[in-house]
């Protein structure tokens, strides 16, 4: 075998080992979604068993309060749209204003948006729950809706602001000569242009807000919880954790985001390419 291939086949194992490091978690969760209980519990795992969908039945008929796990679906696809369509368009505005416009301190600005999101998410967690908690706020869905939007909105103008300096100033010049105001010259000739790097961003925004636990868990109550807090209900006192359920309930999870996720990959692939290879 040639340095060449000997070498190809190196890099194929290490891939072959990393992928395996990090989606064995993942498989194991969803084997175990289909383990009898009593399974769940073995030492060591059975690794051959008969399937049952037994904890999913369990997970879509346990309550907390009065609510279903439907209801915290729920919640939790009402919190990533809305959160979704708030950053947005005004991180979409401020990515733009910064792309285009020079002035003094601009990349300043602009790095001041995803420093931001250097302090530990923790460090802002009882500011925020005592200041909705005066305002009355707790388990409400603007409450979450809104600290969601801010979370996402430094990511928002930091990759559209990349996206819209891979496009050249003279398309809104082109634009604003044959009539169109700076805003029209937006969005009818920019963001066309940047299409999949805006799905891609908006993919991105979902996933944060679908996966956010932190701010969740300190301003929901049974309300608005979604679904990552709801899953910690089967950490239960005293008799442990029901891995049966809490797998079913990662699964549940995932599958929507992974869903959607497929359904614009086209998209997603085409926003994380855009601008590695310039004209």
């Amino acid at each position: 075998m040639s340095r060449k291939n000997l070498r190809l086949v190196l890099i194929y194992i290490l891939v072959a080992i990393t992928l395996i490091f990090f989606i064995f978690p993942i498989i194991w969760m969803v084997i175990t979604a289909f383990k009898p209980e009593a399974e769940t519990q073995r030492i060591p795992p059975a690794i051959i068993f008969s399937p049952t969908l037994n904890n999913f039945f369990r997970l879509l008929g346990a309550e907390v309060g009065s609510y279903h796990y439907g209801q915290f679906l729920f919640n939790s696809i009402v919190v990533a749209v809305f959160s979704t369509m708030i950053s947005i368009p005004l991180g979409t505005l401020a990515a733009y204003g910064l792309a285009r416009f020079s002035f003094r301190g601009n990349y300043s600005i602009a790095f001041s948006f995803l420093a931001g999101r250097f302090m530990p998410p923790i460090a802002t967690a009882i500011p925020l729950y005592l200041m909705f908690n005066t305002l009355g706020a707790i388990d409400k869905y603007h409450s979450i809706v809104t600290v969601h939007a801010l979370v996402e909105i430094p990511f928002v103008v930091w990759l559209m602001r990349g996206f819209f300096l891979e496009v050249p100033s003279d398309l809104d010049d082109s634009a604003m000569v044959d009539g169109c105001s700076r805003i029209g010259a937006l969005f009818r000739v920019i963001l066309p242009t940047v299409r999949p790097g805006l799905f891609a961003t908006i993919i991105f925004t979902v996933i944060v807000s679908w996966n956010e636990f932190l701010f969740a868990l300190i301003l929901t109550r049974v309300n608005t919880r979604t679904l990552p807090v709801a899953a910690t209900e089967f950490i239960v006192s005293f008799i442990g954790y029901d891995y049966g359920a809490m797998s079913a309930a990662g699964v549940v999870i995932g599958i929507p985001i992974i869903a959607f996720a497929l359904m614009v990959q086209k998209h997603l692939i085409k926003g994380m390419t855009l601008g590695a290879v310039r004209a």
